[in-house]
């Protein structure tokens, strides 16, 4: 009866290793994973110029604005967006390219006297 019971902890404990042993291998099978591209870099991050800057005014009502025009230089590498904050406003206006150099934007009326700073972003 003794050694009954003493192969029948044996098996128990054998069985027992070899369950843990089936279940360890199986989270170490390998995963497909297919082809991707990653990488890092640098370059040179060069500023535009921005002048020639002409308000729109709204015509029913001077004070205020509509709109504004403007050139981004060099012309070598112009910008293929740009867009435009007014003052500290949250509100992004869109530009559009008009000829050569030259984008404008157009916002909904805004006050002349309000009007303290053009931010311009402009990228390739």
């Amino acid at each position: 009866m003794r050694l009954r019971s003493r192969v029948a902890r044996l098996v128990g404990f054998v069985a027992g290793v070899s369950i843990l042993s089936m279940a360890g291998y199986a989270f170490t099978a390998n995963n497909t994973v297919s082809n991707s591209y990653a990488g890092d870099g640098n370059n040179t991050i060069s500023g535009y110029i921005v002048t020639n800057i002409t308000w729109a005014l709204v015509n029913a009502n001077p004070p205020r604005f509509n709109g504004v025009q403007f050139d981004i230089l060099p012309s070598t590498n112009p910008p293929t967006v740009v867009k435009i904050k007014v003052d500290n406003s949250p509100t992004v206006y869109p530009c559009d390219p008009i000829g050569g150099t030259t984008w404008s934007c157009g916002f909904s009326s805004l006050p002349v006297v309000s009007l303290t700073n053009l931010r311009v972003v402009a990228a390739q």
